[in-house]
């Protein structure tokens, strides 16, 4: 496909986006976009290169896999519900979980949830502790579960685990709150650490496909600035979600706006990409909701083969002066925030 669409997409209505695919691929089968299309999905135009390009990629975190892997955030409260949607995941391939809970829960629970189930990573957030219960034993179980043998949990208070991970929460909007919530996060950690902290940068993304691009662009480049003000103390983790209370009722719409989000993502690199779990009242409705997310994210890996995506902004001069606007306004604001 052409990348002039990108101008028009994806405010195109269906009918029209079927109609310029048919003019532009004259006498080719377009069954598959077609298909995607009247599901309520709309692919991405971008074109692709048979390799990812070297030059320009920031490595922030040697050793993380620097991949883009399909993932989708599920909730711990109820474990029954977590079952039956970490099935839902399985079946659709998904090898990156993203697991909220506000309680730590026991090692007999874990070892039945996650039966048989191996992943490529597994990041868990619990908001209080179980003095019954050793983490360390539930971050190495979960360890035996992941291909590269890494799992990250946020629990309070436990941050020298190998296995633990810091969080970064951030989002896409202002680049004065952006860099109010990095200070924040530099006041709270130790910064004599015997070895790297892991830290999740965990990114909300917004509508705006450009805005997305440049900010997390620019977020980059002060971690950077970070990493070399705090030699080898951290290793960064760029993880970009969606929230689900933002979106609308109607699925169509949702696509789109998940699309949009997600290949905004992708192009500047993102380490991690995952989409919510909504909470519905029924189960009906959030399952057919996670088959949706999931089925976005198969639609991104066959159109955009994003290990091979090219990114067709690079070098331009709006987006390039925007990363770095952002990126300096950040970096000044987070120094003024940090002054004693």
């Amino acid at each position: 496909m052409s990348v002039n669409a990108l101008g028009d997409w994806p405010r195109q209505t269906r009918d029209q986006w079927c109609a310029q695919l048919r003019q532009e691929n004259p006498g080719k089968d377009c069954s598959d976009y077609l298909k995607s299309v009247f599901e309520g999905v709309i692919s991405d135009p971008f074109t692709t290169v048979a390799g990812r390009p070297q030059s320009g990629h920031i490595c922030l975190s040697p050793g993380a896999a620097l991949q883009w892997k399909p993932g989708v955030h599920l909730l711990l409260d109820n474990e029954e519900v977590f079952a039956r949607s970490l099935a839902i995941c399985l079946a659709n391939g998904v090898e990156y979980l993203s697991v909220r809970s506000s309680y730590l829960p026991t090692l007999v629970s874990l070892e039945r949830l996650f039966e048989g189930v191996h992943l490529s990573y597994i990041t868990l957030r619990w908001s209080c502790t179980n003095p019954q219960q050793d983490p360390g034993e539930l971050l190495g179980f979960l360890k035996e579960r992941t291909t590269p043998g890494q799992a990250f949990a946020t629990i309070p208070g436990l941050l020298q685990h190998p296995f633990c991970a810091t969080e970064m929460r951030l989002v896409l909007d202002d680049p004065v709150a952006i860099a109010k919530g990095i200070s924040t996060y530099l006041r709270l950690v130790q910064h004599d650490s015997p070895q790297p902290i892991n830290c999740i940068v965990s990114l909300e993304l917004g509508e705006d496909f450009l805005r997305n691009l440049y900010l997390i662009r620019a977020i980059r480049l002060v971690l950077i600035q970070i990493d070399i003000a705090y030699p080898g103390l951290f290793l960064f983790y760029l993880e970009g979600h969606f929230v689900a209370e933002k979106l609308a009722e109607d699925p169509y719409k949702n696509m789109i706006a998940l699309s949009t989000a997600a290949v905004s993502a992708v192009l500047a690199e993102i380490d991690f990409l995952s989409l919510p779990s909504a909470s519905y009242q029924h189960q009906e409705d959030h399952d057919r909701w996670l088959r949706s997310s999931l089925h976005l994210q198969h639609i991104l890996i066959r159109e955009a083969r994003l290990q091979g995506m090219r990114d067709v902004l690079a070098g331009a001069p709006y987006i390039e002066q925007m990363t770095r606007q952002c990126a300096d306004r950040i970096w000044a604001e987070l120094l003024k925030a940090l002054e004693p």
